[in-house]
């Protein structure tokens, strides 16, 4: 998704340069081989760039999360020391034709899909070399920040001018972005090659994330035997599960050649997904953690940690919330009918997946299970 959000970005700033080669439209978006090439060529990079190992990327990381940073920050200050933006312009908070609940549970209902990436930490935990307190230490700033971020760059798109006119402004130039319109409105080009590169950094670090949590995930199903042994493969040298990452690229390639309207439905389908694993995450930490203490037989692994318990089940709640919001037909958010076919495809795929193995795993006990999946017996 974020590849494709590459080539849209390119369509926004050169509009004939990007049609050239057009191939087919699909759900009324225009699949070009240059916006094939885009999304294809900035995949193949960072895929080598994972390779490398997590030190590496995070390297890269810290300096595309700078620029992103120092982007925001020049956009804002332009808001300020220009004419034209106005608080007075953020009115109404939510769609006019909507109450004010219907607004956000439509945009709720995606949220799990939106905090994918914040999984990267705890999924390439093993190649760094801190204790686990920092590592959800900066699970919750990198939560925080990027609530800053998202929160100051719809701040500064409202402001610019009414809603209405922005719209106006998108339907006679037949934009792509309106965020680019809107940034335009007030900084000129400059402000255009401010928010193109601000939202590269926001591109890069997004596919950054996703080879490691992708390559990571992958080689923990194939320590787990669920997926073939080579995923279990190290880098010779970087010591990094590279059979995953072109695994990862292989299948990433696929999806520039259906258009970005397909891949959304995708999205949408996979906040489903998202919200599942949620529901399983918050679960296990739910029956690990105690309210009090207990007797011998329940077990020394359970901590007690009332409040932590708690926070599960308000997360088990959540994961619930999440997919009544898309699974429910009277949802203001439910799914569309391209969704629910991807949702049916990725069910269909993973009751196969279940049948091949679940003889074995019933079978297996503690011991092993914790070997198969973190190599100790012993956790």
């Amino acid at each position: 998704m974020n590849a494709s959000a590459l080539a849209l970005l390119t369509k926004f700033l050169f509009p004939d340069f990007v049609r050239t080669g057009y191939l087919y439209t699909v759900a009324g978006y225009e699949v070009s081989m240059i916006q094939i090439g885009i999304a294809s060529l900035v995949l193949i990079i960072f895929a080598l760039l994972n390779i490398r190992g997590a030190s590496f990327s995070g390297q890269t990381q810290f300096v595309f999360s700078l620029i992103l940073i120092l982007g925001i920050i020049l956009l804002a200050a332009g808001t300020v020391f220009t004419k034209g933006p106005s608080l007075s312009n953020i009115p109404p908070a939510f769609h006019p034709e909507q109450t004010a609940l219907v607004s956000i549970l439509t945009i709720l209902a995606i949220a799990p899909f939106a905090y994918v990436g914040f999984d990267n930490i705890p999924q390439a935990a093993e190649e760094f070399k801190f204790e686990a307190k920092k590592a959800f230490k900066l699970i919750i700033w990198s939560l925080l920040a990027a609530g800053i971020a998202y929160s100051a760059m719809i701040l500064i798109t409202a402001s610019t001018m009414p809603w209405q006119e922005l719209l106006f402004k998108i339907s006679v130039s037949q934009s792509v972005w309106g965020t680019g319109d809107a940034i335009e409105s007030y900084l000129g080009k400059a402000g255009v090659w401010i928010i193109a590169a601000t939202v590269c950094m926001g591109i890069f670090t997004g596919l950054n994330g996703f080879f490691i949590s992708a390559s990571r995930l992958t080689f923990s199903m194939g320590r787990a035997r669920i997926l073939p042994d080579l995923f279990r493969r190290l880098h010779p040298t970087y010591k990094t599960p590279y059979m995953g990452i072109w695994f990862t690229l292989a299948i990433c390639l696929i999806a520039p050649w259906f258009g970005r309207e397909a891949l959304l439905w995708v999205v949408d389908m996979s906040s489903t997904g998202v919200a599942i694993a949620y529901f399983f995450c918050t679960a296990t930490a739910y029956k690990f953690f105690r309210w009090r203490k207990g007797t011998e037989s329940e077990g020394k692994s359970r901590t007690v940690a009332p409040w932590r318990k708690l926070c599960s089940l308000i997360g088990m709640i959540s994961a619930i919330g999440f997919l009544a919001l898309l699974l429910l037909p009277f949802s203001p958010a439910a799914l569309g009918k391209e969704s629910y076919i991807a949702l049916l495809i990725w069910v269909v795929l993973g009751v196969i997946f279940y049948g091949f193995n679940a003889k074995r795993y019933n079978s297996i006990d503690e011991k092993e299970m914790n070997y198969l999946i973190l190599e100790k017996e012993e956790i």
